[in-house]
């Protein structure tokens, strides 16, 4: 555990649970939590564990058909100890569903952003530039060197990356 006076990190690997439960999650959202089992800023709850995040909707006044395969809850927005939204991940973008009113905001562009600048209150600026070339990130496995995306695709399932960053494709015998 990292604690920190404006948060707390816990680490762990909740990818077997988040895969034997069968849930559908967001690709950012999955690498994450195969390292960290939550985050808690105060002000925001960060759960990296579906069940986790489960038990806790269970508790709430949300509609059961609200969460859907496109939809990955992570989190609350707390204001003291209770939770006032519900925030998720949808097409990449991050929501943020209010438990009273009953209304979903666009708050984020991406789960990096809102982690970083909302969550653990950094300046992106002073983070270093990725850049063009990380997208055509390679790994050498002995000896041998393989662009990432075949050999993650190889772990999870192409059609599961495919869907999972709304790709359209087909399938042809040509």
């Amino acid at each position: 555990m990292v604690e920190n006076p404006a948060f707390t990190i816990e680490y762990g690997d909740n990818s077997i649970v988040n895969s034997q439960m069968g849930y559908s999650n967001d690709f950012e959202y999955e690498e994450l939590a195969s390292s960290i089992n939550k985050i808690d800023s105060g002000k925001y709850l960060i759960l990296f564990n579906r069940d986790s995040i489960r038990d806790e909707i269970d508790l709430l006044d949300i509609p059961d058909d609200f969460i859907t395969n496109k939809r990955t809850p992570f989190g609350f927005e707390k204001v003291g100890e209770n939770f006032k939204n519900l925030i998720f991940i949808e097409n990449r973008k991050i929501y943020s569903y209010n438990l009273n009113a009953k209304t979903t905001t666009e708050i984020k562009d991406s789960m990096f952003s809102f982690l970083v600048e909302d969550v653990l209150h950094l300046d992106m600026s002073s983070l270093p530039s990725i850049g063009r070339s990380f997208v055509y990130t390679k790994m050498k496995f002995l000896a041998t060197t393989y662009p990432i995306f075949p050999v993650i695709a190889s772990q999870v399932g192409i059609t599961n990356i495919l869907k999972r960053y709304n790709i359209e494709y087909h399938t042809s015998e040509k």
